[in-house]
């Protein structure tokens, strides 16, 4: 097994690129070929544990990214929806669409506003723990 530890240890630039690939690629093989590494190297890679830490840190980079993006749309989506609902000029079943939208978010978004607060209350109440230790 590769080792990627060390004091100060950073990831060779082919296991980075791989790390990349891996976030890129349909698939294992298509990653390797695109890192310019054996899918072999690449699964033994996937492996080792400091390997394993950059992808996970990689992936929540990447989902941070597009929740970001995603909460940059909701407002103008939101918009659009009570545009929408609003108008009589448009159809009475799009705007009837609309307005359900509307609802099924705006419910939705209680029920993760409520489970947070319960959360909050149990986390308090059970010393802050926040479930299996990731190590």
């Amino acid at each position: 097994m590769t080792d990627f530890t060390g004091h100060g240890a950073k990831l060779p630039l082919r296991a980075e690129r791989a790390i990349e690939a891996l976030l890129s690629c349909a698939s294992v093989g298509e990653a390797a070929i695109a890192a310019g590494v054996s899918e072999k190297t690449l699964y033994r890679w996937q492996q080792n544990p400091a390997f394993q830490a950059e992808l996970t840190t990689a992936k929540q980079k990447l989902l941070d990214g597009a929740v970001l993006r995603l909460r940059r749309a909701a407002d103008g989506a939101v918009k659009t929806l009570t545009t929408i609902a609003g108008d009589e000029k448009v159809q009475a079943s799009v705007r009837v669409s609309a307005a359900g939208r509307l609802l099924d978010c705006t419910l939705r978004f209680v029920e993760i506003v409520d489970l947070e607060e319960r959360l909050s209350v149990l986390e308090k109440r059970f010393g802050g723990h926040h479930g299996p230790s990731r190590h």
